[in-house]
């Protein structure tokens, strides 16, 4: 069965990346907790399309709660899961000291101002992926940058932004960025973009594919 399996994995401390993409019978709360909680050792999970059980916005908030107690993983890849909420993860990050990757790309998250909270303190994440979602208002993760010193890359392509100045804001501000994608958006105004590469220092790829209004 899946919850020997997940046992079984736990026991043996040299084994560091679990994959349960596209396993959509992951959906007790039990052995949600044992992905995280139970695997002192695992390095990387991957929970993509429907890895977290039919119905992704269930499940987020137990991998968070785990993710609050985990020490271990660097890595957490939750794509294709419909997710809405990201509230409990963006708590989970403010407590988090490990996580270094992200994916939330391909769910249907519009609001990401818990994130954006959690960023300004988080020191651990560099690389947040978010494309293909349904974001509009990026502020919170502008106000981020300001503070937030160890992001490296932040994938924001595909979703529903016009308004990118609170970014361009964070980018005067931020000295470790490298990678920022906001393509296949619509834009109204890409020249405070300009503005803050005239400042910034560490951005070495913006992407901006298709994304002029």
């Amino acid at each position: 069965t899946l919850k020997g399996l997940l046992r079984a994995f736990s026991a043996e401390t040299k084994r560091k990346v679990l994959e349960l993409a596209n396993m959509p019978t992951l959906c007790g709360d039990e052995l949600l907790r044992d992905a995280l909680a139970g695997f002192s050792g695992l390095l990387v999970l991957r929970l993509d399309l429907k890895g977290i059980g039919c119905e992704g916005f269930v499940a987020v908030p137990v991998l968070a709660a785990a993710l609050k107690n985990n020490t271990a993983l660097q890595e957490l890849y939750l794509s294709r899961n419909k997710i809405v909420d990201v509230s409990a993860l963006g708590e989970a990050l403010k407590v988090n000291k490990t996580l270094k990757t992200l994916d939330l790309s391909l769910n249907a998250i519009v609001d990401v101002s818990a994130l954006g909270e959690a960023l300004k303190v988080n020191a651990a994440l560099e690389t947040l992926k978010l494309g293909h979602n349904a974001i509009v208002d990026v502020s919170a993760l502008g106000e981020a940058l300001n503070a937030n010193k160890t992001l490296k890359v932040v994938d924001l392509g595909s979703n529903k932004l016009v308004d990118v100045s609170a970014l361009s804001e964070g980018l005067k501000v931020n000295q470790t960025l490298k990678v920022l994608s906001l393509g296949n958006n619509k834009l109204v105004d890409v020249s405070v973009l300009l503005h803050a590469l005239e400042v910034n220092t560490s951005l070495e790829v913006l992407s901006l594919w298709g994304a002029l209004d």
